[in-house]
């Protein structure tokens, strides 16, 4: 297993952490009401998202992001179906991903 696919995994587990924990969104509508509500640390989009669907979560710059990995891996690591889009809620799981994110 090479660095970037253990890094990968890392952050997977930390999305599934996340699921269990309570404090992960998915989905535009929830993710959208949550942005105008100002409580996410953390936007995480599937490879598959279009450059027009990320640049409608980008318009915070506030909240950082990352593109992941395939929606299907990310789906099922969540607990869903078929989602692209997820998010962290502001928090101490939030700040380790980003942390995680930024040893990449």
């Amino acid at each position: 297993m090479n660095s970037d696919e253990t890094w990968k995994n890392k952050i997977y587990t930390l999305l599934g952490f996340a699921a269990k924990s309570g404090v992960l969104l998915s989905g535009t509508f929830s993710i959208k009401r949550a942005m105008k509500e100002d409580c996410l640390e953390l936007l995480l989009f599937s490879e598959e998202c279009s450059e027009k669907t990320i640049a409608s979560f980008l318009y915070r710059s506030d909240i950082d992001h990352l593109i992941l990995g395939p929606s299907e891996r990310m789906s099922k690591t969540a607990g869903v179906k078929n989602r692209h889009v997820f998010a962290i809620k502001k928090g101490k799981l939030a700040e380790n991903m980003i942390k995680e994110i930024s040893r990449r």
